[in-house]
């Protein structure tokens, strides 16, 4: 059976790539047994834009997740605090890894909230709905511009995050005013019908109806096509956007997920020296997927 498939102990972060793509790079470490059997591993690699997320962490029984943690965070730690990172970022539902978290220094720092609805034909407001057009991959530069701007870390989306999902979309739209971005939209498709992935609206166009149009555009798109239902997360403390959502009929659905972070120490550039764990084997750099056959990519959150 595949390593991560068959672990008892299982999380990975929904995210904008697939687990492989964090493979090999700082920090992706695994515990092996001396005959090179996996019983554990951690990803916990940053982007380009120096924001980390706790990507995955899988453990047997044995070792256990708690005495699987204990040997795989501090060397994790101490490699992205020896990258002079600020902090590492989870999200998570999971009771037993928020226990792992907050032993090891993570705090509550929000959550993230989902909202549905069934799309159906609106009227459009402002005329702006005209104006919106389909998202190119000569914009996408542009478009990462408008969402550092709209966006704080660890929300902003690097140029991969950001193409990656653009390749992914069913519908990618923007809406330009006096010739400049205003606004885009990047939505994906789903078992249960259709997730909007990504909302950003530059600040200086903000409480003009940009949002709005985009949505509508993107309700009225799927209501043709048919689509049972369309979701989409924000960030509890983000209260414009809860009542946009709101006022087109989305309705706040029972599931959240509690968004933690752990500051770390100032660090120099150069990785400090990591002590051995007393284990069967010290943790070892994933080189490859070899030990995470079967990690699949999850849908988007948004």
């Amino acid at each position: 059976m595949r390593w991560f498939s068959s672990a008892e102990f299982q999380f990975r972060h929904i995210g904008w790539h697939p687990v492989a793509y964090w493979i090999g790079r700082p920090a992706s470490i695994c515990l092996k047994e001396p005959d090179g059997t996996t019983v554990a591993s951690l990803l916990a690699s940053p982007d380009r834009l120096r924001v980390a997320w706790l990507h995955l962490f899988a453990a047997g029984n044995p070792p256990g997740a708690r005495a699987a943690w204990d040997l795989l965070w501090p060397t994790a730690e101490r490699i992205l605090t020896g990258m002079g990172l600020p902090s590492v970022w989870a999200m998570t539902t999971q009771e037993w890894l928020i226990g792992l978290l907050k032993g090891s220094g993570f705090v509550d720092h929000g959550r993230v909230v989902a909202y549905s609805q069934q799309p159906s034909r609106m009227r459009s407001e402002g005329g702006r709905t005209a104006s919106v057009g389909l998202l190119s991959e000569s914009d996408l530069p542009e478009v990462e511009r408008l969402d550092h701007a709209a966006f704080a870390p660890p929300w902003q989306m690097d140029a991969e995050a950001l193409r990656a999902t653009w390749e992914r979309s069913v519908l990618a739209t923007l809406l330009r005013l006096e010739g400049r971005i205003a606004g885009y939209l990047m939505a994906v498709a789903t078992p249960q019908g259709v997730h909007l992935t990504r909302l950003a609206v530059h600040p200086d166009q903000q409480n003009m109806g940009i949002g709005r149009a985009l949505i509508f555009h993107l309700l009225n798109h799927f209501h043709r096509l048919g689509a049972p239902r369309i979701t989409v997360n924000t960030q509890i403390e983000n209260r414009r956007s809860q009542r946009l959502y709101s006022s087109l009929g989305f309705r706040e659905m029972e599931e959240s997920y509690p968004v933690l972070r752990i500051d770390l120490p100032p660090g120099s550039k150069r990785l400090r020296a990591i002590p051995s764990p007393v284990y069967h084997s010290n943790p070892e750099v994933i080189e490859n997927d070899a030990d995470l056959s079967g990690v699949m990519h999850p849908n988007l959150p948004g």
